[in-house]
């Protein structure tokens, strides 16, 4: 009976290892499409992930539901999900509903926002570089890319740098995924993938 047992449990580790790299990459293709903005993609990527267990994919499942990015809008749903996440001690989740719980329900209007799904980062696409924030900042407004960009300051011939960064990608691999499904007024800009220290 022990040798069953033992047999059964080699037996799903393994198959658990073959599953991980294709889990990985339907992830990493889901995060891409919600970082380009492409939500209802992103939603049917990751719904099934999130059913599986992947934790990432349940807050992201959950903030979708929750805001009705790429799905109807449906507060119960993005909730269910959340709670999910947060079962696992996935620390966004738990901020996330530690936020809602806070905001009273008779408050005036009172929005909170929640965080959108993150995971820590190493990669990004630079857009542009200047030595002016301003012309950074005049991209960013005409663009319209406020809530997918960033602007990170850096030295450059001893003078500050302003550089504008789109998306936030674990690996380069993703990073370069991004850029080949990046819209044409990203590709207009001629992006590059870079490494963020």
């Amino acid at each position: 009976m022990k040798k069953i047992i033992y047999f059964i449990f080699i037996l799903m580790l393994l198959l658990q290892s073959c599953a991980s790299p294709k889990l990985s990459e339907e992830y990493t293709e889901g995060k891409v499409n919600f970082e380009a903005g492409n939500y209802k993609r992103a939603f049917r990527v990751l719904l099934p992930l999130a059913a599986k267990g992947k934790v990432e994919a349940q807050y992201a499942v959950g903030y979708m539901y929750y805001y009705g990015y790429g799905t109807a809008q449906d507060n119960e749903s993005g909730l269910f999900w959340m709670n999910k996440a947060a079962e696992l001690h996935y620390l966004p989740a738990i901020h996330a509903l530690n936020l809602l719980q806070h905001t009273s329900p008779r408050s005036e209007k009172k929005e909170t926002t929640l965080p959108p799904p993150k995971i820590s980062f190493n990669y990004s696409l630079q857009l542009m570089g200047a030595y002016e924030i301003e012309s950074v900042e005049n991209l960013q407004k005409k663009l319209n890319l406020k809530n997918n960009t960033t602007i990170s300051r850096a030295k450059y011939n001893g003078k500050d740098w302003y550089i504008l960064l789109y998306g936030q990608y674990n690996t380069a691999k993703e990073a370069n995924l991004a850029l080949e499904n990046a819209s044409e007024k990203i590709r207009v800009l001629h992006p590059w993938v870079k490494k963020i220290v």
